[in-house]
């Protein structure tokens, strides 16, 4: 809702000024205005947008109960529910249908099946992208499994070709299902499971013949086709409306995280406020995974709108790097009352900026509004038009508080005195407040910028392709024209002997043969190699019984596939999820068995009673799916009623209203069966990864933790480079890399779920320590981000000659212990080395560092303080790397925890002789 004061803030005259003794009201983005003295000393009490937000100033209203159950729906995947059953459903009904039923033959239950893993909660645009996906691992599977029938029938020992094909595509199945992306991973898993089955029916008859194949690869298809058709159909989700509404959540937590922050920073926040500071500050990171999923997903949407892809995924970035200055305005605002004794400064300059301060965060959030008008993130404003806005009021007031902080600085200095310790702390938060300003104005002077005409933009996808292969022989005419002219310097230059050029061939040969063999020799050691090996050793175990003569009746009477079926879909690459997935797999079959008992006892044979307990069974499972920390519970109920009771309708041929059970195993035997093979799968898991090449996912959690310690060093270390030289690309590979290392700490967060649940014989697991350091470790990185920002400019000579320079020998001091305490943290924590007793002092460095900076020349006897831009820069700078020291010695103190100290030497003589 927009109120008055914003309307007459849109347009600001060119000669406006901004006085500190001026009083006007302004907007508040949740309930509506209230006035605010800016003065340059003392403020009037405002609201908090954080009181708007919790609606403490007003009492809930009155929901009836239609609502409620619309709420509830709303926040419970009900229409996603309700996809997942109508497309259930329909497939039944194809099913049910006679010609349909004669067509498809005993495999018909595959159909729903395929509907079942299905993901309905997919947009528009995925939901394409996703049948593509599958119809496409469809046709390869169709084609591998046709390729070795007719190799197996060619050769004619059709038994062993078959174990030998069944092994190789495994390998191939379930390397692809850990290489590839995360949309790869269902596909190809499916994909897997249709080749096997396929594969296996086709051998079960006497005179086997490729339609089998077919109908199989085809009965997914149809389901896959349905799925996405009723995705699309029911309540379908556009890309861009989940955007918009994840980009309209993400700015009212701004909004939140600003006032908060600087309440907190000023110390007139309550702990109430604080504990909800704490509650926001963990859902950046949500916000940040959000946006990329929904910006990922709008990619394959035909949009109508006035921002094209390229457009909106650069609004998103700087959605993202706000989010990121906000988590350190987070990380540096708790200023302890204990500090402000020991430095009064730290009090004065707090008290003295915060009104300007204020200013500024108020200006921020009018523009903050005003994004949100000009995206039309809010519904009542999607019918607006397009409206220029002016960041003038911003600036000025960034530009009044350099003013105030450079005459406070002035009379700190000539006054008091200069004291260090406390005030990187409290600059680092101003640092980043100003930082998150200079993103919303790129954010407000690109949009105004970018308006035009609402048009149509179609999937950009193609667009992106055609443009990498336009760089792939852009690159590999510049690589060639490179070659040329090197050969023809090298001819015109250097003459060498025949023998010569003969013999320097025969050594780069022969090098680069045995480096080729070395890389080849370390592919299968990978972790994705051995993991596809076990996956093929486990399906051609629970497979091979059917080659046997002994075994093979028993083999298919018993329905032995479903082993080979429950090791393609539950095989995990660690030990702890293969632990909790086996268990869910046991128990969804047990109730599903136990449910498809009951529906067949009640309707035997009835196509609309089945067609009702379906519906019945449908609804929680599809909900467990949706809903809860374990989707896979409610996938494997629903799937054993599908393969139950459809198996036995099929097998009577239901045709015209009759069923007949002449021939066909009862409810209770092939329930039991297959919750006996399914039991047999799990077993053939648990111990062959427990056997061949265990992938325990605690050590795995350590070696991912060692990496990302190991690449936070490398990125300090760069970034203290940038000291001295701003090399454009030092800066693009510390960005690249500090990206990569976020993602591998969300990976470290999942291993660290999964190494919960592994079974230990040293007692419970250290998921404390363990959270601690992932934390710590997120400090560093936000840290070392912050630095990179601070030391990107330039400043200054004065600040150079005058404060930098003196200190190069105390900064490298402390620069190197950080680095030997990184290394040291990196292999205590791979090989779980204890810690030595003698490690660095790092903390007497520091201080003497902070010492050093307050007896400066600089800030002694200086008149005029240097630009108010650089000595926040460089305090910021300064505040990053002092706490990367701290952090490091509290990453130590929990390595020390949990892996002990190395005693001391005792009886240390040296011979010299």
């Amino acid at each position: 809702m927009q109120s008055n004061g914003l309307a007459n803030n849109l347009n600001v005259g060119e000669n406006e000024e901004l006085t500190y003794a001026k009083e006007e009201s302004r907007f508040d983005g949740h309930s509506g205005e209230y006035g605010i003295t800016e003065t340059l000393y003392q403020s009037e009490p405002r609201l908090s947008h954080l009181q708007h937000f919790r609606g403490e100033k007003r009492k809930k209203p009155h929901t009836s109960l239609l609502s409620r159950i619309k709420t509830f729906f709303r926040t419970h995947h009900a229409f996603t529910v309700l996809r997942a059953i109508v497309s259930l459903f329909c497939g039944a009904v194809l099913i049910w249908v006679t010609p349909s039923l004669q067509f498809f033959g005993v495999d018909s239950f595959i159909l729903g099946l395929s509907i079942i893993l299905y993901d309905h909660s997919l947009t528009r645009g995925s939901s394409i992208l996703s049948m593509f996906l599958f119809l496409f691992t469809f046709s390869i599977g169709s084609g591998l499994t046709a390729f070795s029938f007719w190799t197996a029938r060619l050769i004619g020992d059709f038994d062993q070709f078959a174990i030998f094909w069944l092994w190789l595509w495994s390998v191939c199945f379930a390397y692809a299902r850990v290489s590839l992306t995360q949309k790869w991973a269902m596909p190809v898993i499916v994909t897997h499971f249709t080749f096997v089955f396929s594969l296996l029916r086709a051998l079960n008859r006497p005179d086997p013949q490729y339609d089998t194949i077919f109908k199989t690869f085809f009965a997914m298809a149809c389901g896959t086709i349905i799925s996405t058709l009723c995705t699309i159909v029911i309540k379908p989700r556009s890309g861009s409306e989940a955007l918009r509404k994840e980009m309209k959540r993400t700015l009212d937590t701004m909004k939140v995280l600003f006032d908060t922050t600087l309440r907190v920073w000023l110390g007139t926040a309550s702990t109430e406020d604080e504990q909800k500071l704490i509650h926001h500050e963990n859902r950046i990171r949500a916000h940040l995974t959000s946006l990329s999923k929904r910006l990922d997903s709008l990619q394959w949407e035909i949009t109508y709108s006035r921002w094209d892809k390229q457009s909106i995924q650069i609004i998103v970035s700087f959605f993202q790097q706000t989010l990121v200055h906000l988590k350190s305005m987070g990380s540096s605002c708790r200023i302890s009352e204990d500090l402000k004794r020991k430095n009064d400064k730290v009090e004065t300059v707090v008290r003295s900026l915060g009104p300007p301060l204020e200013i500024v965060e108020a200006r921020i959030v009018e523009l903050l509004d005003q994004v949100s008008i000009q995206l039309h993130l809010d519904r009542e404003d999607c019918k607006e038009g397009q409206q220029f806005v002016n960041t003038k009021r911003l600036s000025q007031s960034v530009q009044k508080f350099h003013d105030v902080n450079k005459g406070v600085t002035e009379d700190i200095i000539h006054k008091h005195g200069w004291e260090t310790e406390g005030m990187p702390l409290v600059y680092f938060f101003i640092f980043s407040l100003l930082k998150c300003s200079e993103e919303i104005t790129n954010i407000i002077l690109f949009m105004n910028e970018g308006q035009g005409r609402e048009r149509f933009h179609f999937p950009h996808y193609f667009h992106n392709y055609l443009d990498s292969v336009a760089k792939y022989f852009q690159l590999n005419r510049e690589l060639v024209e490179q070659r040329e002219n090197r050969s023809k310097q090298d001819g015109d230059g250097k003459v060498k002997r025949d023998d010569e050029k003969k013999k320097s061939k025969i050594v780069y040969r022969w090098r680069k043969l045995t480096l080729t063999l070395w890389e080849i020799s370390r592919f299968f050691t990978t972790k994705e190699t051995k993991y596809a090996i076990k996956v093929s050793i486990a399906v051609v175990f629970t497979t091979m019984w059917q080659f046997i003569r002994v075994s093979n009746d028993w083999y298919i009477s018993w329905r032995g596939a479903w082993a080979a079926v429950t090791v393609i879909f539950v095989y995990s690459p660690s030990v702890g999820d293969n632990v909790i997935q086996t268990i869910l797999r046991i128990l969804g079959t047990l109730l599903g068995a136990g449910w498809s008992i009951l529906s067949w006892l009640a309707f035997p044979g009835n196509p609309y009673g089945l067609s009702l307990m379906l519906v019945l069974c449908s609804i929680p499972s599809f909900y467990i799916k949706m809903n809860t920390k374990y989707p896979k519970m409610g996938t494997i109920i629903i799937i054993t009623f599908d393969v139950s009771a459809y198996t036995i309708v099929t097998l009577g041929r239901y045709a015209a209203g009759e069923f007949s059970n002449v021939g066909v195993p009862s409810i209770y035997e092939l329930a039991y069966k297959r919750s006996v093979m399914t039991v047999g799968g799990c077993l053939v898991i648990l111990i062959i990864d427990r056997l061949l090449w265990p992938n325990l996912a605690r050590v795995q959690l350590r070696h991912t933790l060692s990496t990302i310690i190991r690449e936070v060093t490398l990125i300090y270390g760069t970034t203290v480079r940038l000291l001295y030289s701003k090399e454009e690309s030092l800066l693009l590979d510390i960005q690249r890399a500090q990206t990569t290392v976020s993602l591998q700490l969300a990976k470290a967060e999942s291993l660290l779920e999964s190494s919960i649940i592994e079974p230990r014989m040293k007692g419970p697991f250290p998921v404390k320590e363990y959270r601690k350091i992932i934390r710590h470790i997120g400090i560093l990185l936000d840290r070392t981000v912050t630095a990179r920002l601070a030391v990107r400019g330039d400043f200054g000579q004065d600040i150079w000659t005058k404060v930098i320079e003196p200190l190069r020998e105390t900064r490298e001091d402390l620069v190197a212990k950080c680095l030997l305490l990184f290394w040291i943290s990196e292999s205590s924590m791979l090989w779980k080395k204890k810690l030595p007793h003698y490690i660095p002092d790092i903390k007497a460095t520091r201080e003497k560092l902070l010492r050093d900076i307050t007896q400066l020349e600089y800030f002694q006897q200086t008149k005029e303080v240097a630009s108010s831009t650089n000595l926040i820069s460089y305090l910021t700078w300064l505040n990053s790397y002092t706490e990367v020291s701290i952090e490091l010695g509290e990453l130590l103190s929990s390595l020390k925890y949990l892996f002990g100290e190395e005693p001391p030497i005792q009886n240390f003589v040296i011979n010299l002789y």
